[in-house]
């Protein structure tokens, strides 16, 4: 029984740190203002690189990939926010970099845009 005990609380353990070492090459910025965007013709056939304020370290601006399945309503998003000066929240990953950019990009998986009430 002490034996299944501590399998057990292993188990549990191995389940709530394996968020935190999937996560390691993600980056999360929470309520930050658009402040530039380039659309790439070209380049990615219309990759979209943004930047925003507040950059956090590892992402001195961010991307999303035309040929990915989510883009045009990440596009509708990063529209919308930059128009409307609203903040959006941005989960992107490190580890992933835009082709042919010198800075250090990341590469968007989720936005948020949150309505101010």
């Amino acid at each position: 029984m002490k034996n299944f005990s501590l399998i057990l609380g292993v188990a549990i353990l191995a389940l709530l740190l394996t968020p935190t070492v999937l996560n390691a090459e993600e980056v999360r910025a929470f309520d930050r203002t658009i402040t530039e965007m380039y659309s790439y013709q070209t380049t990615g056939s219309g990759d979209v690189l943004f930047m925003v304020s507040g950059v956090p370290t590892e992402c001195e601006a961010f991307f999303l990939e035309k040929d990915e399945p989510g883009f045009e309503a990440n596009f509708a998003i990063l529209l919308a926010a930059f128009h409307s000066d609203t903040p959006v929240g941005i989960y992107a990953e490190t580890t992933v970099r835009f082709v042919g950019s010198s800075m250090a990009t990341c590469k968007v998986r989720l936005l948020r845009l949150t309505r101010s009430t």
